[in-house]
C-alpha cells in the first residue's frame, strides 16, 4: 500500500483502485464476527442476564469456525487489495532489545529476550488473546487482534501500522534514531507514527468521525505517556529490563468488554474466568464510572435521567469515589463539571437525586455566565485604566459611567450606552484625545475600530457621550462625532484638533471642516463593508454581573 516496487520507496498511503471488491467481504465479516448478535450479547451482559446471554452465545458459536477462517481470508485480502506488505518481507533483526548476558555468557533473565541477528518473516496472523488491534513482538512476529476486524479500514490500518513496526526491526537502530526519538520509549514511537498516520485515516482507511476522535484521544494519551517515560528513562529506568518495564505506566484506555469477541463470550458463558479480587473490583469500579459518565452526558445534553435509573445503581464505598482519578478533561465542559459533582456527592456518602442531576446543565450554564460576566468586567476595567479612567459601573438606563483616574471623586463623569467592548475602546480613546488635545495612546487598535465601524449610526449612538462630561463634550460631540469621517486615522484626528484649536481661539461656533461630508460618506461605505463581522466582547454579561452583585449587597 503506497510502496513503489521499482525502488521500494514509500509514497504514503493511497486508496486502492479495486476497493469495490471489499464490500462483499465487509458484510460477511460483520455477521461472522458477531454483528447484531454481538450487540445483543453486550446489552445482556450490561444488564446481568447471563442465562439469556448463554443462549445468545450458543447462537454465536455457530459462527466461530467461519470467523477464524474468514479472518485469515480477510488478512490475505487486505494485503492484496491495499498492498500492505512492507518492502522487506524477511531479514535479520537489526534493532530492538539489546543482548544482556551474565558473566558465563548465558542470557540475563532480568532482561527481555534478545533477538538480534535472528531472521524475522512478515506473516501477520490472527491472535485472539490480545486486546489491541495489533502487536509486533520482539522476534518480528506480527499478531492481529479481534479489535482490528471492526471494519475493513480498521484491519487495513492495523496491517499497515504493524508493517511499519516490522520494517523498523529490519532497519539499523542508528537509522531509526535519526528521527530524534528514543527507541526505548514505546509511547514516543507510537505517537510519532500516529501523527504521521492521522491525515490518512478518513481518506484511505475510511475511518468515521467517531473513530478519528478515538484515535486522537489515544494519540493524546501516547504523548502524555511518552513524556512520563522520557523522565523515567532519564532517571535510570531501562524499558528493556523486566522489572523496570513493569514500573512504567501503560495506556489504560477503558473500552467496555473490549477483549475480543470470541474469547469474551467463551469466558463469560462458561463462567471460567478466574480474576483476582483486585481485578474484579477494578472492573466493577470502571463500569460504574463509565455509567456515571453516561448519566452526566445525558443530563448535559438536555436529556432526562429518571430516579428509577439512579436507584438501579449499586453504590460503592465512598472512599472509591474519593480516590478515583477522573479520565475526563476540562475540554468536556459540562460533562467534566457534572461528573466531578457526582463524584464529590458520592464521596461524601450521599445518594444521587434525579432532580439534582438533571439540573447539572443549568448549573454549568450559570457558571459560564458568571465567568463571562467576570471576563467582561475585567476587560472594561483594564481598558479604562489604559486611558487613565476608572469605571464606576452601569447606572439606570444602561449608562456606562467613567471618571478620570486622578479625579475619582470629581463630579465630572463620562457616560455612554455601550453594548460591546470595541465601543468602549473607541469612546475612551476619543474622550482622552479630547481631554489631552492630542491623539491618545495606544491608538492603533482604537483607530482600527473607528475605521471599521464609525460609519454605522448604531455604533455612533452607542459611543455618543451623555450629559456630564462638560470638559470634553464640545470636542467630543461637536468636533469628533460631527466630522466622524476624520477619526479613522491619526492624520484626520490631528486635523480636527487643529481646526478646533483655531475655532477656540476665534471663540466662534462649532468646527466643521471642508470635505467633512465626503469623508463621512466614505466612513459610511467602509462600515457597510464590515457589516456582519465580529466586533468584540459582548458587555451584556458585565452589566448582569454588576446588577447581581448590587442585589447581593442590598
Amino acid at each position: 500500500m503506497g510502496w513503489r516496487a521499482k525502488d521500494e520507496k514509500w509514497l504514503g498511503p493511497q486508496v486502492p483502485a479495486d476497493i469495490e471488491k471489499w464490500e462483499d467481504w465487509k458484510r460477511a465479516l460483520y455477521w461472522a464476527s458477531g454483528g447484531s448478535i454481538r450487540e445483543a450479547a453486550e446489552n445482556l451482559v450490561r444488564s446481568g442476564k447471563y442465562e439469556e446471554y448463554g443462549q445468545v452465545m450458543k447462537e454465536f458459536a455457530e459462527y466461530q469456525e467461519e470467523y477464524a477462517q474468514l479472518a485469515k481470508e480477510a488478512i490475505r485480502e487486505a494485503r492484496n487489495v491495499y498492498r500492505m506488505d512492507p518492502p522487506k518481507k524477511s531479514g535479520p533483526i537489526l534493532s530492538g532489545a539489546p543482548c544482556h548476558k551474565l558473566p558465563d555468557g548465558t542470557p540475563d533473565p532480568d532482561y527481555f529476550e534478545c533477538h538480534m541477528g535472528e531472521t524475522a518473516v512478515w506473516n501477520p496472523v490472527l491472535a485472539e488473546n490480545i486486546d489491541d488491534v495489533g502487536q509486533t513482538d520482539g522476534d518480528g512476529h506480527v499478531r492481529i487482534g479481534p479489535q482490528a476486524f471492526e471494519s475493513p479500514g480498521s484491519l487495513a490500518y492495523a496491517l499497515y501500522h504493524e508493517g511499519r513496526h516490522f520494517q523498523d526491526f529490519l532497519t539499523p537502530e542508528e537509522d531509526l534514531g535519526a528521527a530524534g526519538v528514543d527507541l526505548r520509549n514505546d509511547p514516543a514511537v507510537e505517537a510519532l507514527r500516529g501523527e504521521a498516520d492521522l491525515p490518512f485515516l478518513k481518506t484511505v482507511f475510511d475511518f468515521d468521525d467517531r473513530a478519528v476522535e478515538r484515535f486522537k484521544s489515544r494519540l493524546e494519551r501516547k504523548r502524555a505517556l511518552a513524556t512520563i517515560w522520557e523522565k523515567e528513562i532519564a532517571r535510570g529506568l531501562d524499558p528493556y529490563k523486566i522489572v523496570d518495564r513493569g514500573a512504567l505506566p501503560k495506556d489504560r484506555e477503558f473500552v467496555y468488554d473490549d477483549e475480543g469477541v470470541k474469547r469474551t463470550l467463551k469466558e463469560i458463558f462458561g463462567k471460567s474466568r478466574e480474576l483476582k479480587e483486585s481485578a474484579e473490583r477494578e472492573s466493577r469500579i470502571r463500569r460504574q464510572m463509565w455509567r456515571l459518565g453516561e448519566l452526566a452526558l445525558t443530563a448535559c445534553a438536555g436529556g432526562i435521567v429518571t430516579q428509577e435509573t439512579l436507584d438501579e445503581l449499586i453504590y460503592l464505598d465512598k472512599d472509591v469515589y474519593r480516590d478515583w482519578k477522573s479520565e475526563y478533561s476540562k475540554d468536556f465542559g459540562c460533562q467534566y463539571e457534572l461528573f466531578a459533582e457526582i463524584q464529590a456527592k458520592l464521596a461524601s456518602g450521599e445518594r444521587l437525586d434525579a432532580d439534582w442531576l438533571n439540573q447539572g446543565r443549568q448549573r454549568h450554564i450559570e457558571r459560564m455566565r458568571e465567568q463571562a460576566g467576570r471576563k467582561a468586567v475585567a476587560a472594561v476595567e483594564k481598558l479604562a485604566a489604559t486611558y487613565s479612567f476608572v469605571w464606576e459601573g452601569v447606572e439606570r438606563g444602561g449608562w456606562y459611567v467613567f471618571k478620570k483616574a486622578d479625579e475619582k471623586y470629581s463630579s465630572v463623569e463620562y457616560r455612554f450606552r455601550l453594548q460591546r467592548l470595541d465601543e468602549a475602546h473607541a469612546a475612551l480613546f476619543l474622550t482622552r484625545t479630547c481631554l489631552d488635545r492630542k491623539v491618545a495612546e495606544p491608538s492603533a487598535e482604537a483607530l482600527g475600530i473607528l475605521s471599521r465601524r464609525i460609519g454605522d449610526p448604531a455604533f455612533r449612538d452607542a459611543i455618543s457621550m451623555g450629559y456630564g462630561g462638560s470638559d470634553a463634550d464640545w470636542c467630543y460631540t461637536y468636533c469628533m462625532l460631527r466630522n466622524y469621517g476624520y477619526v479613522t486615522d491619526a492624520g484626520g484626528v490631528n486635523e480636527l484638533l487643529a481646526v478646533m484649536a483655531g475655532k477656540e481661539r476665534e471663540a466662534a461656533g462649532h468646527p466643521k471642516l471642508e470635505g467633512s461630508r465626503r469623508r463621512n460618506e466614505d466612513a459610511d461605505r467602509n462600515s457597510r463593508l464590515q457589516e456582519g463581522q465580529d466586533t468584540g466582547i459582548d458587555l451584556t454579561p458585565a452589566k448582569e454581573a454588576l446588577e447581581k452583585a448590587k442585589r447581593g449587597v442590598r
